[in-house]
Protein backbone atom coordinates (compact mmCIF):
# COMPACT_ATOMS: atom_id res chain seq x y z
CA UNK A 1 0.00 0.00 0.00
CA UNK A 2 1.54 3.26 -0.97
CA UNK A 3 -0.61 5.55 1.30
CA UNK A 4 2.27 5.72 4.18
CA UNK A 5 -0.22 7.60 6.45
CA UNK A 6 -3.22 5.40 6.98
CA UNK A 7 -2.35 3.22 10.04
CA UNK A 8 -6.24 2.10 10.68
CA UNK A 9 -8.63 0.11 8.57
CA UNK A 10 -12.14 -0.99 10.11
CA UNK A 11 -13.76 -3.40 7.40
CA UNK A 12 -16.34 -4.72 10.06
CA UNK A 13 -19.99 -4.79 9.17
CA UNK A 14 -19.03 -5.13 5.19
CA UNK A 15 -20.92 -7.35 2.80
CA UNK A 16 -18.17 -8.41 0.56
CA UNK A 17 -19.82 -9.70 -2.89
CA UNK A 18 -16.99 -11.32 -4.82
CA UNK A 19 -14.19 -13.42 -2.76
CA UNK A 20 -12.00 -12.67 -4.96
CA UNK A 21 -11.86 -8.79 -4.86
CA UNK A 22 -11.50 -9.48 -1.14
CA UNK A 23 -8.59 -12.02 -1.67
CA UNK A 24 -6.85 -9.26 -3.66
CA UNK A 25 -7.41 -6.82 -1.37
CA UNK A 26 -6.28 -8.91 1.28
CA UNK A 27 -3.20 -9.68 -0.20
CA UNK A 28 -2.03 -5.77 -0.36
CA UNK A 29 -1.83 -6.33 3.60
CA UNK A 30 1.59 -7.63 3.46
CA UNK A 31 5.06 -6.40 4.09
CA UNK A 32 4.44 -3.20 1.97
CA UNK A 33 1.05 -2.05 4.50
CA UNK A 34 1.27 0.51 7.23
CA UNK A 35 -1.87 -0.64 8.87
CA UNK A 36 -1.33 -1.17 12.52
CA UNK A 37 -4.63 -1.82 13.53
CA UNK A 38 -6.92 -3.56 11.19
CA UNK A 39 -10.70 -4.36 12.26
CA UNK A 40 -12.83 -6.96 9.98
CA UNK A 41 -15.54 -8.00 12.72
CA UNK A 42 -18.75 -9.63 11.16
CA UNK A 43 -17.95 -9.72 7.47
CA UNK A 44 -20.45 -10.98 5.57
CA UNK A 45 -20.83 -13.10 3.58
CA UNK A 46 -18.49 -15.58 5.35
CA UNK A 47 -14.20 -14.75 5.51
CA UNK A 48 -13.15 -18.37 5.66
CA UNK A 49 -12.60 -18.31 1.98
CA UNK A 50 -10.03 -15.62 2.36
CA UNK A 51 -8.70 -16.46 5.75
CA UNK A 52 -5.36 -18.64 4.19
CA UNK A 53 -4.59 -15.99 1.92
CA UNK A 54 -4.76 -12.97 4.77
CA UNK A 55 -2.34 -15.52 7.31
CA UNK A 56 0.10 -15.87 4.06
CA UNK A 57 0.46 -11.79 3.93
CA UNK A 58 -0.02 -10.78 7.51
CA UNK A 59 3.30 -13.22 8.42
CA UNK A 60 5.37 -11.08 6.27
CA UNK A 61 3.41 -7.92 7.53
CA UNK A 62 6.03 -6.08 10.04
CA UNK A 63 3.85 -3.25 11.14
CA UNK A 64 0.68 -4.94 11.91
CA UNK A 65 0.28 -4.69 16.00
CA UNK A 66 -3.85 -5.13 16.35
CA UNK A 67 -6.05 -7.43 14.87
CA UNK A 68 -9.70 -7.91 15.26
CA UNK A 69 -11.33 -10.62 13.99
CA UNK A 70 -14.83 -10.74 16.44
CA UNK A 71 -18.17 -12.31 15.46
CA UNK A 72 -17.06 -14.12 12.62
CA UNK A 73 -18.54 -17.24 11.11
CA UNK A 74 -15.56 -18.81 10.44
CA UNK A 75 -15.16 -22.57 8.99
CA UNK A 76 -12.22 -24.29 11.09
CA UNK A 77 -10.22 -26.00 8.49
CA UNK A 78 -9.18 -22.57 6.67
CA UNK A 79 -8.88 -21.04 10.26
CA UNK A 80 -6.46 -23.15 11.38
CA UNK A 81 -4.84 -22.98 8.28
CA UNK A 82 -4.91 -19.12 8.76
CA UNK A 83 -2.92 -19.40 12.68
CA UNK A 84 -0.53 -21.98 10.46
CA UNK A 85 0.02 -19.39 7.92
CA UNK A 86 0.37 -16.69 10.24
CA UNK A 87 3.41 -18.16 12.74
CA UNK A 88 6.10 -15.89 11.01
CA UNK A 89 4.23 -12.59 12.36
CA UNK A 90 5.62 -11.22 15.32
CA UNK A 91 4.48 -7.77 15.28
CA UNK A 92 0.85 -8.34 16.71
CA UNK A 93 0.82 -7.09 20.16
CA UNK A 94 -3.26 -7.62 20.60
CA UNK A 95 -5.64 -10.41 18.79
CA UNK A 96 -9.39 -10.31 19.64
CA UNK A 97 -11.25 -13.34 18.25
CA UNK A 98 -14.27 -12.93 20.54
CA UNK A 99 -17.43 -14.99 19.24
CA UNK A 100 -16.03 -17.07 17.07
CA UNK A 101 -15.91 -20.63 17.10
CA UNK A 102 -12.77 -22.25 17.78
CA UNK A 103 -12.12 -25.60 17.11
CA UNK A 104 -9.75 -28.39 18.79
CA UNK A 105 -7.56 -27.91 15.63
CA UNK A 106 -7.79 -23.93 15.70
CA UNK A 107 -7.12 -24.24 18.90
CA UNK A 108 -3.48 -25.91 18.80
CA UNK A 109 -2.79 -24.05 15.87
CA UNK A 110 -3.20 -20.59 17.48
CA UNK A 111 -1.39 -22.32 20.44
CA UNK A 112 1.82 -22.57 18.05
CA UNK A 113 1.16 -19.23 17.03
CA UNK A 114 1.51 -17.68 20.51
CA UNK A 115 4.38 -20.16 21.54
CA UNK A 116 6.31 -18.20 18.51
Amino acid sequence: MKNKSLHTLDISNCKVESGECLEFFLQKLDKYSNIRYLVMDQILPDLSGSLEILGEALAENTKLEVLMMRENKLKWVPYANFWDNMKNNTSLQKINISKTDLSDRVLEKLSMYLLN
